[in-house]
């Protein structure tokens, strides 16, 4: 059974906001 890690992808979180954590979490390991 799936099961979705809302503490790494929370579904109600808005695109904005998990774009931005990406982004973020890119740029930390780029630097």
């Amino acid at each position: 059974r799936f099961v979705w890690d809302e503490g790494k992808y929370p579904v109600n979180a808005p695109l904005k906001e998990t774009v931005a954590s990406i982004q973020s979490q890119v740029a930390k390991i780029e630097d």
